[in-house]
């Protein structure tokens, strides 16, 4: 057996024998070395003192007198003594055990070169290795490393001011006679055990022992490099001297309380204490936890913890400025408030406390408050629906970035806060300007909400606004691809009218002055009192159902005193009704830092504070708080910033930025930093609207949904068997986890195959012939004809036919505003045909069915969609269309919005002419309808209307009135009578088109027949 595999047994055999209590007899023999006695085990010697100390367990002393008031100290000063007396005595070990560790190999190899024989000379002369020297001590060899240490330890008392006197102070203070010999004890070998005194070497041994000699290289060679390494034949210890060295006087006692913290990291560290630290690092790897909970298990009957309670924040070796890292972040895990807490939760179960107890420890490990964390404490448990632990509940402090520091006033740390997020988004544009990719895109971030607005209108038209707000509604508690997936199954079966019953219920309790608070109603759902909404599955929308039926009524975004602003904000911004800044987790995390506090963990985060105060409205919202202050904050900067140029110099098309705007920068760049330091995971950064949509339309969205899951899943090792060996068992996990990942990619592939966003096809039909005005029966009878095949489409997503008026010089008639939203793989056949047949039935000149088109081709035409920031009346609609009629635009249709009181079926009861709620205007160059097109001189004709089109958007998006206003393509076809419209300059004629498409549903009849082919059944399900 070589030396180090005999060392590996050494340490593995003393780690056993650690846990093991001896008395004196138990000792093959004892010895003495170097003034200390050890009991040997085989070849393991256990450090003896006074026959009572023995390695990993204490004898309780025999019983001593009660100390008078005379005696020295208290039990506070025995627990600091003790602290301070393990930390003395891990130093110690970690010189002493940790040498003899990582010198063995180096140790090993001077005994093989002094004992070569010629030939192996030979070979290591040629590698350049003098094998003629006796080595006596070599560098990074155990001796070596032990004097390297001791001449650091000794320089450090010697070159950091007041270290001397503090030396001598500190160690005669740790020498006093305790009051409680046992506390002392205890703190201490707690202390020195959680420091790595036994397990530390030990683990380091366990790991660099591995089979692979790569492994092993790299765990001996990454923290020996640094004992004798360096540059310019300078030791690594001679390089730290000359770093200390450099280090500004007032700030080595910061150094000082640093090294006595043990292995403490801060970002600002200098490269001295951060390599001293990663040194000693290596010392203290693994196996705390286990271990000091078998200890104060072992021993927490002796301690007299009621009367440390007072004193217990003095146990810890260093101050919440200076975190202590594992040893302190596993003892607050364990403090009685929390304990209480844990164990209440758990309803007096000891066993599900205490595993609730380990899992809360594992959790604030991940978030050590000497990295910048606040620190965390457990307050309960969370069980699943068997009961078990499932997961922790911590305090959640408020962000409190509105509170100012002492003598600093509210409005200077606001002003503050906008001047730190001016210069951090001048540094993002700088480095955009210098090529910086990432920077790049944080910038183009800036228009993240006015794309999705385009998106959104140009993917739902007139019914965007009730998805954005169903989007609102859905989104708390949920996860962005289910609150998208939710979102859109509402809206596909509330445009079937397979909601009534429920909205009715809903509009009832309204009607008549009942509360329709949202607990209450789940109760009442729960007990058959009232129903609520469900998916085509009979599920409930989370606790959602309630909130989404009051945006199919327009009551989302009703302002109630006492309600959170963060999701009517965010759909404003999303839609386009507001422009404040959505102060959400991105948005808090960036300004609390700003602060220049500390951060919240994810697990301790909850909403920002603010609520809607009195005489708070959509229009003019009155907010407190956290909210509200952030709102300013980013307003404020905004107005910095436009007023500087610095991001219209970089990127024109962007123009000033509205508050929104800067809070889509910011939140990339947060982001940014977030994943950069390892904060956060990629589900920790949360989902995308956007990429949500861009996968909304695909064929078939079960297909897509297993592709997704494949593609994200997490990896899981099979189990061992019982008779393989960890190489076996090794070699079987790399190939399952070589398997796994080829899936995995292999799905991403398919979800990429799969994307498509969701199409929007609008129709142009009216049943109005002049002095035959249609009443709100008839209105509501076109509609139904029309819509009717798409009732059982499941390519169908959503789709209105609402009340509206269509303009032409001036003149108004009553029509209706179809839109239909579609997968990509949807046929519009039959929608066509119906929409043909309506036309041949009322006797119209002509109709038209144009689907919306993300880029022109050869063959589109130009258009334009307008929306309002708010619902609008006819009047308010009429005057814009005015406007643009002195621009030479003419032929509108008013754009409607799509809630429960807009649709056709319900306004058919009323007695005046309805119209829905109109929230745009939509206008098209139509060639049919122009006398003077040519297909030759398509292209010249559609250019000079793009012109004129792109002239109105500009005019139109900057009015305070104004949402968005888009220029879009649409793929039109036009279907006409075959006769008195010989002024259309193109359009197939209704019979043609009717005697074909029937020839072809014949012939697909007859091959569906063939194949055994039936037509799509109903949608059911739900109540």
């Amino acid at each position: 057996m070589d030396p180090f595999d005999q060392i590996i047994d050494d340490y593995a055999e003393a780690e056993s024998l650690a846990q093991m209590t001896f008395n004196v007899s138990d000792f093959d023999e004892t010895v003495t070395d170097q003034g200390k006695q050890f009991g040997m085990v085989g070849n393991v010697a256990v450090p003896l003192q006074d026959d009572t100390y023995i390695t990993g367990s204490i004898k309780r002393p025999e019983p001593t007198p009660e100390p008078t008031p005379e005696q020295t100290g208290s039990i506070g000063e025995d627990i600091l003594r003790g602290s301070g007396r393990g930390v003395v005595k891990m130093l110690q070990d970690v010189r002493d055990i940790g040498a003899d560790v990582l010198g063995a190999p180096v140790d090993a190899a001077t005994k093989a070169i002094n004992y070569l024989t010629l030939p192996q000379q030979m070979f290591a002369e040629a590698m350049g290795v003098d094998a003629n020297a006796n080595i006596q001590d070599p560098v990074g060899g155990s001796a070596s490393i032990k004097a390297g240490l001791e001449s650091v330890g000794n320089w450090m008392v010697e070159n950091i001011p007041g270290m001397s006197d503090a030396d001598e102070t500190f160690r005669g203070y740790i020498e006093e006679k305790p009051q409680n010999e046992l506390v002392q004890e205890l703190v201490q070998e707690l202390t020195r055990f959680a420091s790595g005194a036994v397990t530390g070497p030990v683990q380091l041994v366990r790991f660099i022992g591995l089979q692979n000699p790569i492994w092993r290289g790299m765990a001996w060679g990454g923290i020996t490099d640094f004992i004798q390494g360096g540059t310019d034949e300078q030791t690594g210890f001679g390089g730290l001297a000359e770093d200390l060295g450099q280090i500004d006087l007032k700030e080595r006692p910061s150094i000082a309380r640093n090294i006595f913290a043990v292995v403490t990291k801060y970002e600002t560290d200098s490269g001295a204490v951060r390599r001293a630290k990663n040194t000693l690092d290596g010392f203290v790897a693994g196996g705390l936890t286990d271990g000091l909970i078998t200890l104060v298990a072992k021993y927490a009957r002796k301690v007299p913890w009621k009367t440390l309670v007072a004193g217990t924040a003095a146990t810890a070796v260093a101050s919440d400025e200076a975190e202590a890292g594992p040893l302190t972040a596993i003892l607050r895990a364990f403090t009685r408030k929390e304990n209480a807490a844990l164990l209440d939760a758990a309803g007096g179960d000891k066993k599900l406390a205490a595993e609730a107890k380990q899992e809360a420890a594992r959790i604030k490990l991940q978030f050590p408050p000497s990295e910048g964390w606040e620190p965390m404490e457990a307050t309960g448990i969370i069980k699943n629906k068997a009961g078990k632990l499932k997961d922790i509940r911590f305090r959640q402090p408020a962000y409190a970035f509105h509170k100012p520091a002492q003598k600093v006033s509210v409005e200077q740390h606001r002003s503050n806060l906008s001047n730190k997020m001016v210069n951090d988004v001048n540094a993002v544009v700088e480095r955009a300007r210098g090529g910086d990719e990432a920077a790049q895109e944080i910038v183009r971030q800036a228009r993240w909400y006015r794309d999705m607005r385009s998106r959104l209108r140009a993917e739902f038209g007139g019914m965007s606004d009730v998805f954005a707000d169903l989007l609102g509604a859905t989104s708390a508690q949920t996860g962005v691809e289910q609150n998208y997936r939710n979102a859109v199954e509402i809206l596909r079966r509330f445009s079937r009218g397979q909601y009534d019953r429920e909205i009715a219920a809903y509009q009832a309790r309204v009607d008549a002055g009942e509360t329709v608070n949202p607990k209450l109603l789940m109760q009442m759902d729960k007990a058959g009192e009232f129903p609520l909404i469900r998916s085509a599955a009979g599920a409930l929308f989370n606790t959602n159902s309630p909130a989404a039926t009051s945006a199919l009524l327009d009551m989302f975004r009703q302002i109630k005193v006492g309600s959170a602003p963060k999701t009517v904000n965010f759909t404003g911004n999303l839609i386009g009704f507001g422009t404040d800044a959505t102060i959400d987790v991105w948005a808090a995390r960036y300004l609390r830092a700003a602060s220049g506090m500390t951060r919240l963990p994810p697990p301790a985060e909850k909403n920002v504070a603010g609520k809607h105060l009195t005489g708070s409205t959509l229009e003019n919202p009155k907010i407190g708080s956290e909210f509200a202050f952030g709102q300013d904050v980013f307003a404020d900067a905004a107005n910095i910033i436009n007023k500087s140029n610095v991001v219209k110099e970089y990127d024109p098309s962007l123009g000033d930025l509205g508050p929104d705007d800067l809070q889509a920068m910011v939140w990339f760049l947060e982001k940014e930093k977030w994943t950069k330091n390892g904060w956060t995971s990629k589900a920790g950064e949360g989902g995308s609207l956007d990429f949500e949509s861009s996968l909304a339309g695909a064929a078939d969205p079960e297909a897509m949904t297993a592709a997704r899951r494949a593609a994200s899943a997490t990896f899981t090792p099979p189990k061992q068997r019982k008779k393989e060996t960890d190489a076996e068992y090794q070699i079987r996990v790399d190939d399952a986890r070589q398997a796994f990942d080829e899936q995995a990619q292999a799905a991403a592939g398919q979800v990429q195959e799969m994307a498509a966003p969701l199409d929007r096809t609008v129709v142009g039909v009216a049943r109005e012939r002049p002095g035959q005005r249609p009443t709100n029966i008839d209105q509501a009878e076109l509609a139904s004809e029309i819509t009717a095949p798409l009732q059982n489409d499941n390519t169908v997503v959503a789709f209105q036919a609402n009340n509206t008026y269509g303009e032409f010089a001036g003149e108004a008639e009553r029509a209706l505003n179809a839109e239909i939203v579609t997968r990509s793989n949807h046929n519009p056949s039959a929608l066509t045909r119906a929409v043909v047949e309506a036309g041949v039935k009322y006797d119209q000149d002509a109709v038209f069915v144009s689907k919306v088109l993300r880029a022109p081709t050869e063959t589109s035409v130009p258009g334009v969609e307008i929306y309002f920031r708010r619902r609008e009346g006819v009047d308010v609609a009429q005057q814009i269309t005015a406007l643009l009629r002195e621009k030479g635009v003419d032929g509108f249709t008013f754009i409607t919005d799509a809630r429960q009181g807009d649709r056709v079926d319900v306004q058919a009861a009323q007695t005046e002419e309805a119209v829905a709620g109109l929230v745009g205007i939509r206008f098209q160059y139509v060639p049919a309808f122009d006398d003077g097109y040519t297909k030759a001189a398509h292209a010249a004709k559609v250019a000079a209307q793009e012109d004129l089109f792109e002239e109105v958007v500009e005019e139109m998006a900057v009015r305070a009135d104004i949402a968005a206003a888009d220029l879009v393509h649409y793929d039109t076809k036009v279907f006409r009578r075959a006769t008195d419209t010989d002024w259309m300059s193109e359009g197939v004629t209704y019979d043609e088109y009717l005697r074909g498409s029937s020839e072809t549903a014949d012939s697909q009849t007859r091959r569906g027949q063939l194949r055994g082919e039936t037509t799509a059944p109903p949608d059911s399900g739900g109540k």
